[in-house]
């Protein structure tokens, strides 16, 4: 409770309201006060723990997303160069996290239902599971048809898919759905290709097409 106080869009106002309140009604002690001579060190030791917490928090999230992208461009690798392509495709723990972020810097209001079409076969349906829970956890309608789809039975990789009428067409001449989860998997370093619907019947919304593993 007090996490959710304290994380609050109005909790740094209201003390700052409060704050000019305590000078202006109540003013500086009278000179006759005398502090506790330990206050001071209290109160620059207490500021040096907070400053260390905060360091070491940015430089340990910092190691642990730098590991994280290390081991998942050692898997890409590792499965690129295997004789025989991998059954599954999955995303990296690197790309789990990053796409997680992004997600989380867009605005409830903003948000959007994700559609996905992919193939029924393994490959394409795990990497989907995999983005279907990173989506649902961070709060997203995500919602993807496997069995009933059109998609190309020779199709490779992820693709983002908007209308036909939008081909040939800038990024920025585009609906803002379509470029607001361009820009989520650019920031998610998760690498698609851009295509437009034969049928051209998305509208302007945008719909992510999963194929065989690239």
């Amino acid at each position: 409770m007090i996490a959710s106080v304290i994380g609050s869009v109005y909790f740094g106002p209201i003390v700052g309201i409060l704050a000019a309140a305590y000078i202006v009604l109540i003013g500086e002690p009278k000179k006759s006060t005398q502090r506790h001579h330990w206050w001071p060190y209290i109160g620059w030791s207490v500021f040096g723990i907070l400053l260390t917490v905060v360091v070491v928090t940015g430089i340990v999230g910092y190691v642990e997303m730098y590991i994280e992208q290390e081991v998942g461009g050692r898997d890409e690798a590792i499965q690129k160069q295997s004789a025989v392509r991998p059954v599954f495709w999955h995303l990296t723990d690197f790309e789990k996290t990053s796409l997680g972020y992004a997600l989380d810097q867009v605005p409830e209001k903003e948000r959007f239902p994700i559609q996905v079409r992919c193939l029924p076969d393994a490959g394409s349906r795990t990497y989907v599971e995999d983005l279907a829970k990173v989506f649902i956890d961070h709060h997203w309608k995500f919602t993807a048809n496997c069995l009933f789809s059109d998609v190309r039975p020779d199709l490779v990789g992820l693709y983002l898919v908007v209308a036909k009428k939008f081909g040939g067409k800038n990024v920025q001449e585009l609906p803002a759905h379509p470029r607001l989860l361009a820009k989520i998997l650019g920031d998610a370093k998760i690498a698609g290709q851009w295509s437009t619907d034969k049928d051209d019947t998305l509208g302007d919304e945008p719909i992510l097409v999963v194929g065989n593993a690239p």
